[in-house]
């Protein structure tokens, strides 16, 4: 039989690492808190992503498109003045087209503050695109009166589609841009909106929850969806 015996300095050692490795996980949720909840929320990045797509139309020249989703205006750190802050830095990225990905709302987020469905829609009407500014409906848009957030963004000149098509003209190319109802709250028909698009056209497919992806018609160059929160949040 083997042993172990611990001398005095080693016994006394003992507690020191355990309450050392306390203090260090400590620290660590303290920073991860202090990060998530205090720093990153405040953060506005712009991420440029260059996509080469195999079905694009060569005669059209590259399509500028700037993406917003989940913005959930009335968050902590997130009201009307960063929202007005953020469509200037859009502004700045001179867009040929605007999308926006849904969730303009909050729903259950805590120490936050609900804003008017106007109020938002007509900071988001300072977006200038030379094709327009075209949008879809999120879970908390639909939880917080869906109806009325679609008509305060479609009285400003915002193009809102639910299971529809609205199309573009990009350097003398069609584009059709195919946007489906929210999956959580509403019924998205990917197969019959895509039925109506003309035979050949090139097609981008607007989504809220990227859940819906695989019902995406081939057709399809780019499907742009939020819902994920850039990636945060996922969804199995």
């Amino acid at each position: 039989m083997t042993r172990t015996l611990l001398t005095t300095r080693e016994k006394a050692e003992s507690p020191l690492r355990f309450r050392f490795l306390l203090r260090a996980v400590a620290i660590a949720l303290l920073a991860l808190g202090v990060w998530a909840f205090f720093i990153e929320p405040r953060r506005l990045v712009v991420n440029h992503v260059e996509l080469t797509l195999p079905n694009w139309p060569r005669a059209a020249p590259p399509l500028r498109v700037a993406l917003l989703a989940d913005l959930h205006v009335g968050s902590p750190h997130w009201g009307l003045p960063r929202l007005r802050e953020l469509v200037e830095r859009t502004n700045a990225e001179k867009p040929d087209l605007v999308v926006l990905g849904g969730d303009y709302t909050i729903d259950g987020i805590l120490f936050g503050t609900k804003v008017d469905h106007d109020a938002i829609a007509e900071a988001l009407a300072g977006l200038h695109a030379r094709l327009g500014v075209v949008a879809v409906l999120g879970n908390h848009d639909w939880w917080n009166d869906g109806e009325r957030m679609r008509r305060a963004l479609v009285a400003r000149g915002i193009v809102v589609l639910e299971n529809e098509l609205h199309t573009i003209v990009h350097s003398g190319s069609p584009i059709v841009i195919a946007g489906l109802a929210d999956q959580m709250t509403r019924q998205p028909q990917p197969a019959q909106t895509f039925a109506e698009a003309p035979s050949g056209a090139t097609i981008i497919a607007v989504v809220h929850e990227p859940d819906v992806f695989a019902s995406i018609d081939d057709r399809a160059a780019v499907t742009l969806a939020g819902h994920t929160h850039g990636g945060q949040v996922c969804r199995s």
